[in-house]
C-alpha cells in the first residue's frame, strides 16, 4: 500500500461514522460576526479553541457522510469545509470508491489541542486525534482489508479560517511526526 492510498485510508478511516444525522445532535455552523479589521475575531484562545472544536466535530461528521457516499454529503461538507478542503474530501472518497473499496465503520474525533490561533484573523491550528479502531476498509469482495499494522488511534493537523463570515476547515491532514494520540 503506498504512502498516499495510507494517508488516504487514515483520512478517510478518521472519519468515518456510520451513525447517520437522523436522531442524533447535529453540530452547528460557527458564524462569525462582521467585525472592523482591527477588532478580534475571538476574545481569547479557549473561545478559539471551542469555536474551532465545534466547527472540526461538524466537518467529521460531514466527512462520515461523504465517507459513506449519503445523498447530501457534498452539500453538507459546504458548511464545515472551504469549496477547497470540500473539493479535495470528495476527490478522496470518489479515488476509493473507484478502486472497489469502501469503509465501514466508526470513529470519534477527541483530544483537541490548540497549535496556534490568530485572535483578530480567526485562523486556528489545531491537532485532533481521531478513535479509528471500528473502522475497517472493505474490498470489492466484501473482504475487510484493513493493516493490522494501523494503529486505533491517528494524530491530524487541522487549519481552520474565516471564509464567508463562518470558521471552516481550510487544511486537514493526517500528522506526519511522532503520534501524540
Amino acid at each position: 500500500m503506498t504512502t498516499r492510498w495510507r494517508v488516504c485510508l487514515a483520512l478517510a478511516g478518521g472519519f468515518l461514522t456510520a451513525t447517520a444525522l437522523v436522531g442524533c445532535e447535529a453540530y452547528p455552523t460557527v458564524l462569525v460576526s462582521p467585525l472592523p479589521s482591527s477588532a478580534p475575531v475571538f476574545q481569547s484562545e479557549d473561545e478559539a479553541l471551542a469555536a474551532a472544536t465545534a466547527t472540526y466535530e461538524g466537518y467529521a461528521r460531514s466527512i462520515d457522510l461523504l465517507a459513506n457516499d449519503d445523498e447530501g454529503a457534498e452539500e453538507e461538507i459546504l458548511l464545515f469545509a472551504t469549496r477547497e478542503a470540500a473539493a479535495s474530501d470528495v476527490e478522496t472518497f470518489e479515488g476509493i470508491r473507484a478502486s472497489g473499496q469502501s469503509l465501514q465503520g466508526s470513529t470519534k474525533p477527541y483530544n483537541f489541542l490548540l497549535a496556534e490561533s490568530d485572535l483578530v484573523s480567526g485562523e486556528v491550528h489545531l491537532y485532533v486525534c481521531l478513535d479509528i479502531a471500528e473502522m475497517r476498509l472493505i474490498d470489492e469482495n466484501g473482504v475487510d482489508v484493513t493493516p493490522n499494522t494501523r494503529g486505533n488511534h491517528q494524530p491530524f493537523e487541522a487549519t481552520l479560517a474565516i471564509s464567508d463570515g463562518k470558521l471552516l476547515v481550510e487544511r486537514n491532514q493526517a500528522w506526519g511526526g511522532t503520534n501524540f494520540c
